[in-house]
């Protein structure tokens, strides 16, 4: 009897140290907050030659200080490396805010001497890549003075996501993935750049109809959780591969359905959301894209449990009929195809817990180390609560009305 219990001891102990403060928290948008409006975070030199102070937006969730503090969502917006603001991102904060996030949207230096606003496929594409990476250097430069500013914000910096949308999106993978070294020996315009600022605490990269120029920088970054959303009609930066803004005569790079094939190559806890028939402008799903996004940040790096999925909703079509021969896309419509797998919270639970998630129809088991089925359930399409039957660890499992299976495990301790 002593080696179960000394088991148990053992996996208990594991669990609770492999996750985060905030394991079943930080999911539900119901909390309030504040906004510290127009900080300046750095003033670097523009590709126009002077200083140019950047500012960025913080918002706070309602009782956050420095001895209570939240992890942090960085938002980049788009407009690529041209124009844009980061009040674009305003609404996305606000979500990670009542969520319990400390957020931030950010400016950063645009724009080049000469662009061609009117026709994009005319400028130098080495401008472009200079742009990106000025602005990866302030998307590092802004973390690196929230850092310095946690205690004022509430900051907790061992758990940081970035996020972006389009050229934003670009900024926000390179901002986790890249580091000086790898910028100079892959871009040869980054060289008179300056320093790429060295940030720690990334665990989570938000990629909203985005690319990568260079895959490879995902290799030793396997250990962050990837999550993408994008439209396969996507003709400005594309779904799977090819050339920005459709310019022949620039160099293809790799969307999000390629990064995710990446990813899931590299092992890499991941999540992509496929907008069939979509276009560039997905900010439509953006509700329901952030709804599961981060759902799935709270089960990868704050309960420490593995992500893989991918799910897609459908829109009129809005290019050639081969978009429906994306993989998922076929047949489905958008009541039919969002599926998230369940989660139980918390987990471990000093007592009762709940199993969130569920289809209605949903049928639920928990079971016992003697294999003995201690709860029964039906789910409502609500969480499904889940009366704790003492200390140990329980097998959760469950079947959807359209026959998809799966188990969790539950860790229950004494009170």
């Amino acid at each position: 009897m002593r080696y179960p219990l000394l088991t148990f001891g053992l996996l208990f102990a594991w669990v609770l140290s492999a996750q985060s403060p905030y394991c079943g928290m930080l999911t539900q948008p119901t909390g309030s907050f504040t906004v510290a409006s127009n900080q300046t975070y750095a003033s670097p030199v523009n590709a126009f030659g002077f200083s140019l102070p950047l500012q960025l937006d913080v918002y706070m969730p309602t009782g956050v200080s420095a001895t209570s503090k939240r992890p942090l969502v960085l938002f980049i917006h788009g407009g690529a490396f041209v124009v844009g603001s980061r009040t674009e991102m305003a609404g996305a904060c606000e979500e990670a805010a009542k969520r319990g996030y400390v957020a931030a949207t950010m400016s950063y230096r645009l724009a080049w001497p000469g662009v061609n606003l009117f026709n994009l496929c005319g400028n130098d594409i080495n401008e472009f890549t200079k742009g990106a990476l000025r602005a990866t250097q302030d998307a590092r430069s802004a973390l690196e003075y929230l850092y310095g500013q946690a205690d004022t914000y509430g900051i907790d910096t061992n758990f940081t996501v970035v996020a972006g949308y389009s050229a934003g999106a670009l900024t926000a993978i390179n901002t986790a993935f890249i580091d000086q070294a790898e910028a100079y020996a892959l871009e040869p315009s980054a060289e008179g750049l300056g320093a790429f600022p060295t940030i720690s605490g990334i665990k989570a990269v938000i990629s909203l109809a985005g690319a990568l120029s260079h895959p490879q920088t995902m290799n030793n970054n396997s250990d962050k959780l990837f999550i993408s959303a994008h439209g396969t009609c996507d003709d400005v930066v594309p779904y799977d591969s090819g050339p920005v803004f459709e310019c022949d005569n620039f160099p293809a790079i790799y969307g999000d359905a390629y990064l995710q094939n990446k990813a899931d190559s590299l092992g890499m806890s991941r999540g992509l959301l496929t907008v069939c028939n979509g276009t560039h402008d997905i900010t439509g799903f953006l509700t329901e894209a952030l709804d599961s996004i981060f759902f799935m940040i709270n089960q990868n790096i704050h309960c420490n449990l593995p992500v893989n999925t991918q799910w897609h909703v459908k829109t009129s079509p809005a290019c050639d009929a081969t978009a429906d021969l994306y993989p998922g896309c076929i047949n489905n419509d958008i009541a039919d195809v969002h599926f998230m797998k369940p989660l139980v919270v918390p987990n471990p639970s000093s007592g009762d817990a709940r199993l969130t998630h569920l289809p209605s129809g949903s049928t639920v088991r928990v079971i016992d180390n003697l294999g003995q089925v201690v709860v029964q359930a039906v789910a409502d399409g609500m969480p499904v609560a889940l009366p704790a039957a003492g200390p140990g660890v329980f097998m959760v499992s469950y079947t959807t009305p359209d026959g998809r299976h799966g188990m969790l495990t539950w860790v229950v301790g004494r009170n």
